[in-house]
């Protein structure tokens, strides 16, 4: 039987930052900031990292009151972000 999520080497991984480093050279060679975009793209990758864990967390659990309570969760912190109308 396969695994669930399957998982992808690092080398096809490492092809997804060609369009960064791209993207980086063109701001170096126009002589444009790159700090802050290496800085946008490292938050990225942690954002990105922590959140993944967090749902093979969560589908591996297979305990309901976890996946309620991150429901839950969610649906409260997207209702209190919304603007309030005036």
């Amino acid at each position: 039987m396969s695994p669930a999520v399957e998982p992808i080497p690092l080398a096809r991984l490492a092809l997804v930052f060609v369009p960064v480093l791209v993207v980086l050279l063109i701001q170096f060679r126009w002589a444009l900031p790159v700090r802050s975009t290496t800085y946008g793209v490292g938050r990225m990758l942690l954002q990105l990292l922590l959140v993944g864990y967090v749902l093979v967390y969560l589908f591996d659990s297979g305990n309901a009151w976890i996946v309620c309570a991150v429901i839950f969760v969610t649906i409260s912190s997207w209702i209190a972000l919304r603007p309030i109308a005036e």
